[in-house]
């Protein structure tokens, strides 16, 4: 069988049924000229030149692994959350750092959101804006990825400062924030 590239590109995405007996939702659907299949594999969007500026750096004796990176712009200020583990991805003592800028340029140094340890790994998975309050996205997993503790879990603030203790949503590894449908529905991933 073969598959026509030039025809609507449908891409699948896990939906988040909060309640049971509910059906999933059809696949979310993307035009064909977003991506252009044919010798590149470049979205076809402008192109711009960046700039890069350091928000964290590791040390012989610090937390060496930074990944996982969210950013937000909340009440006039840059915010970067990003998984900062000790060795290497998901080890054990994953924790979230947070830091803010007003320019993008000089950033403040980088706090603990939340602390990781033997038994708890944080991996962050976004950052968003929700009644005026800024909404940290993150999965707890029990000490491993395939813990069955696993979850995902929120936090917020009103400044960006001082953030609630972690609430959990569902069961689950999720390393994408959510994205609200046309419809009013959310998603992650």
């Amino acid at each position: 069988m073969r598959i026509n590239l030039s025809l609507t590109l449908t891409v699948l995405v896990s939906l988040i049924v909060m309640s049971s007996g509910v059906l999933a939702a059809p696949p979310v659907e993307t035009k064909s000229k977003l991506f252009k299949f044919n010798a590149s594999t470049k979205p076809d969007l402008p192109s711009v030149k960046g700039d890069h500026f350091k928000v964290y750096q590791a040390t012989a004796d610090s937390f060496k692994f930074c990944h996982h990176p969210c950013l937000i712009d909340y009440r006039g200020k840059l915010f970067a959350m990003w998984s900062n583990g000790k060795i290497h991805e998901d080890a054990e003592g994953q924790r979230l750092l947070i830091s803010d800028s007003t320019d993008g340029e000089r950033w403040c140094k980088p706090r603990a959101l939340f602390e990781g340890g033997d038994d708890k790994i944080f991996v962050a998975a976004g950052l968003s804006v929700v009644s005026e309050k800024l909404v940290a996205w993150f999965t707890i997993t029990g000490g491993t990825n395939f813990n069955p503790n696993t979850a995902l879990y929120f936090s917020t603030s009103d400044d960006g400062n001082s953030w609630t203790s972690p609430t959990k949503v569902t069961s689950g590894f999720f390393i994408n924030p959510p994205v609200q449908l046309h419809d009013g529905r959310w998603i992650m991933g």
